[in-house]
């Protein structure tokens, strides 16, 4: 691990050496607050909670069944225990029982694979969806790059200090964005959010 963050300094730094020799013009995105700003985010991280909400109460559901057997069982345990049950009432509820049991199995094993299922899919969604979004912000980096004559651009996040006149961050977020409307709250609100949940 150590030595993949080394050849990945010195191949960068082997970059940034090639452009000043050559005195080509670079510059330098924050990809993370451009997608922060990406006027699809807030819909399709609203549209990817509504989903993990349904699949949470399908969840929920199954989880309120298997409680309901459970609570059956019990029942039927506390009477097979009580004092003076005939022998074939006894056969009656172990019979009873045993197929709450294989209820009960069968239960487990659907939430078990209900759960890998939706988490699965949630999974592959959202990486499909951030894709597409770095996609189309990959084209506006590439608009400001060719209108600001850069041959080369960073991102903030490899770089250690850059003069601010080679920040395209806002121009490359006008150009995501471009005849779309972005709530300034949105921001806000997602970190919010993020806050919220890590309380829990």
């Amino acid at each position: 691990m150590k030595m993949n963050i080394l050849k990945q300094l010195g191949f960068q730094a082997a970059i940034l050496g090639c452009c000043l020799s050559a005195q080509a013009k670079f510059g330098v995105v924050d990809e993370a607050k451009v997608y922060d700003q990406f006027y699809k985010k807030q819909p399709a991280e609203e549209k990817f909670q509504t989903i993990t909400n349904q699949f949470q109460a399908e969840h929920d559901k199954m989880i309120a069944e298997g409680d309901k057997l459970l609570e059956e069982r019990k029942v039927l345990v506390e009477k097979l225990k009580a004092p003076g049950v005939a022998e074939n009432a006894k056969k009656g509820l172990e019979k009873q029982i045993t197929e709450l049991d294989k209820k009960l199995d069968e239960k487990a094993n659907a939430i078990k694979a209900f759960r890998q299922e939706k988490t699965m899919m949630l999974q592959e969604q959202r990486q499909q969806i951030l894709q597409e979004h770095f996609a189309e912000i990959k084209v506006a980096i590439e608009q400001v790059a060719k209108a600001k004559g850069c041959e080369v651009v960073f991102g903030a996040a490899a770089i250690a200090y850059a003069d601010k006149s080679l920040d395209l961050t806002d121009a490359v977020i006008q150009a995501a964005n471009k005849g779309q409307s972005v709530s300034k709250e949105a921001p806000k609100a997602q970190a919010k959010q993020q806050a919220e949940k890590s309380k829990k």
